[in-house]
């Protein structure tokens, strides 16, 4: 808000995300047995509705963004890590996809790993990234682009997991 004129447009989308994601969540943890899947359909609701927090809070009002942001980082890595124990632990009986597909998971994981310590051992940098203010950036910034293969890891992750059903 006031860098961009269109910075509303990226903001809804981040809202409507978070609640396809939900969607997604709750679809994922039904269909598949067992507590793990329960158990990540909670951590899911929580990364979805902090993602779309994370464009009701624009960068303008850092203190509740962060909070939103990290909210979503932190959530997402445990629901990605549990949707994929729960691929893996499925009961024999009732294999509903098959336990290669916990692999997908790993992508995501690891973004979501490479973020979160990106964001412990940067802390300064990361709040400087996080200015609205003009500032001198890198050209390339690490800890961007762990959230944008967070993004991409987990799109791709949701789409094998559907296509395995």
């Amino acid at each position: 808000m006031g860098v961009s004129r269109l910075s509303w447009v990226f903001n809804l989308s981040l809202v409507i995300t978070g609640l396809c994601l939900l969607s997604a969540c709750v679809s994922l943890g039904l269909i598949l047995p067992g507590l793990l899947a329960k158990i990540g359909i909670a951590f899911g609701v929580v990364c979805s509705l902090s993602l779309s927090l994370v464009g009701v809070f624009p960068m303008n009002k850092i203190e509740p963004h962060a909070f939103a942001a990290m909210t979503y980082f932190r959530a997402g890595l445990v629901m990605v890590a549990l949707f994929s124990l729960a691929i893996v632990f499925q009961p024999g009986s009732e294999v509903i996809i098959s336990r290669w597909y916990a692999m997908a998971g790993l992508p995501p994981l690891l973004s979501f790993t490479a973020f979160l310590i990106l964001a412990r051992v940067n802390s300064q940098k990361e709040s400087a990234a996080l200015e609205v203010e003009e500032t001198e950036r890198e050209e390339v910034s690490l800890i961007v682009v762990a959230e944008w293969a967070i993004f991409i890891t987990l799109v791709v992750w949701f789409n094998l997991i559907a296509n395995g059903f």
